[in-house]
């Protein structure tokens, strides 16, 4: 117990007689033990709400239960769409840019994501693909590299790795939820080491999930069952802890993730069971909060990832249960919308409702391959209507309202896909027969 609050008691004696005292001490204790009283300096303010995307379901842009989040060097926000079976990519500023993967075991396929992790250069991708107890290894645009493990428990094999991130060098740390352990792997999948175990004590986990990592190299570890952040070394060693079950300032209720801001020196946990985001010194000292249970903005439910771009001035927070990733930036530095220059645009397509022909107009900035494709408001594509390299300049092309082979789609609400080289846009159609 600091020392401010042990001063505050002995005030308190000079002023009452005995026996309050000895009441107001066991009512302080009391109330620190749960929480309701606040032993860390004033908190400081939360950053401000920036924006917000996405909603349940299954086409461009929409979630089915978020898992994981993270930023790339150029400020792409990665998000490992857990239900959806797939990995989708936005601008800072959450427009949808591209996706890959679906439901499957084989190369490229996903069965529930639990995160996504970019390297230091931002060319190369990996995601912890838990329910096929493997990590799989991509381009930045999705172009499947390799992958590692199975289902097991020896060394390289996993349980339902929950948690990944990449260091400068390449060495990729996995969390191996059902194992109790981190893994320690080279860039092209050779184990190199691990830690942990199942139990309670420094360096035993339950359940590891989110990683993060500080510019020494150290890694902190969200051990989800224990409800506190444990850090370690680059080869293991133990380094210490912070957090311990509660509601209170500081305190845990099964943490999901971590991200560490290397610019400021401090870190955030998304405390998942409590509904926030705390925010910490890397000795865990307690800074700040801010969330409640809700669907409002700054609200969440089951939160469960949490990224913080390289200028430390801006967070993305994967609101599970809302199906949604919301934004937060600090005054001091704001937000910067890093997503490539604009030289792509989509006109709105004429007719829209339409009932057997529409056309979409396009401008292209510079020349280069172009796609254009018609999705359903489940996902599955459709019909590709350009598939082409283009010069720059203005563009159109019509849809009937068919599929690959010629078959009228029955009415419905479709979404028209266009992307030139990492540009992407993207638009409604309503189809009335």
């Amino acid at each position: 117990m600091p020392t401010s609050t042990w001063r505050a008691i002995i005030v308190m004696a000079v002023l009452t007689c005995k026996q309050e005292v000895v009441l107001v001490v066991r009512i302080t204790l009391i109330l620190l033990a749960f929480g309701a009283i606040s032993t860390s300096a004033t908190a400081e303010s939360p950053p401000d709400y920036l924006t917000s995307w996405g909603v349940f379901g299954t086409a461009p842009g929409q979630f089915r239960y978020p898992l994981g989040v993270t930023v790339s060097p150029d400020g792409r926000v990665y998000v490992a769409d857990s239900n959806n079976h797939r990995v989708q990519v936005f601008s800072a500023n959450g427009v949808f840019l591209y996706e890959w993967g679906s439901e499957g075991s084989a190369e490229g396929e996903f069965r529930t994501p639990g995160d996504v992790a970019v390297d230091s250069s931002g060319d190369t991708v990996l995601v912890a693909d838990a329910d096929n107890h493997r990590v799989q290894k991509f381009t930045s645009g999705g172009a499947f590299l390799g992958s590692w493990g199975t289902q097991g428990t020896d060394d390289g094999e996993f349980y339902r790795p929950r948690g990944i991130v990449v260091d400068p060098s390449g060495y990729v740390y996995v969390s191996d939820w059902g194992n109790d352990r981190v893994q320690k792997f080279t860039t092209s999948g050779t184990f190199l080491l691990k830690f942990g175990s199942w139990g309670f004590g420094d360096g035993q986990f339950q359940s590891p999930a989110g990683l993060s990592l500080d510019s020494n190299g150290d890694v902190y570890v969200a051990d989800w069952g224990n409800s506190r952040i444990q850090k370690f070394s680059s080869n293991g060693a133990f380094l210490g802890k912070f957090g311990s079950p509660g509601t209170g300032d500081g305190l845990l209720i099964h943490p999901l993730d971590v991200a560490v801001d290397t610019v400021n020196a401090v870190c955030y946990v998304a405390d998942a069971n409590n509904n926030r985001v705390q925010k910490f010194s890397l000795a865990g000292t307690f800074l700040g909060k801010w969330g409640t249970l809700g669907s409002g903005p700054g609200q969440f439910n089951w939160c469960n990832g949490v990224a913080v771009t390289l200028d430390g001035g801006s967070l993305y927070v994967c609101d599970g249960a809302n199906h949604r990733i919301q934004s937060f930036g600090y005054a001091a530095t704001g937000v910067e919308d890093q997503s490539p220059r604009v030289t792509l645009t989509l006109l709105p397509a004429a007719p829209n409702p339409f009932r057997s022909m529409t056309t979409f107009g396009y401008s292209v900035g510079e020349f280069g391959p172009v796609h254009l494709v018609i999705y359903d408001a489940s996902g599955r594509r459709v019909k590709t209507l350009v598939n082409r390299p283009l010069p720059p300049g203005d563009h159109s092309v019509s849809w009937l309202g068919d599929e690959e082979s010629g078959v009228p789609v029955p009415s419905g609400v479709y979404f028209v896909r266009l992307q030139s080289g990492t540009q992407v846009r993207g638009s409604k159609l309503v189809l009335i027969r």
